[in-house]
């Protein structure tokens, strides 16, 4: 996170084992759920004051993959594309 200038997120265990982590900014909430047995991230990024919504899924077990999710998320924290 720090390499990526990330804000602390808020982190909360979820009922199937994986790990919740949200931001909420002035235009977006944004969340990631990491779910290590799958190997997974899903990140979910959604605009408070319009009708849009930003969906990835990052899986984690293939090289490069924390790069792309740290760089999709430092983007969604200021609002880009």
């Amino acid at each position: 996170m720090n390499g990526f200038e990330l804000a602390t997120p808020h982190i909360y265990p979820t009922p199937d084992g994986s790990v919740r982590a949200e931001w909420s900014r002035p235009q977006w909430e944004i969340s990631a759920e990491l779910d290590w047995s799958r190997k997974l991230s899903e990140v979910r990024a959604v605009r408070l004051d319009a009708d849009e919504m930003r969906e990835r899924t990052f899986p984690l077990g293939e090289p490069g993959e924390e790069v792309r999710l740290g760089s999709f998320l430092a983007s969604q924290m200021r609002g880009e594309g």
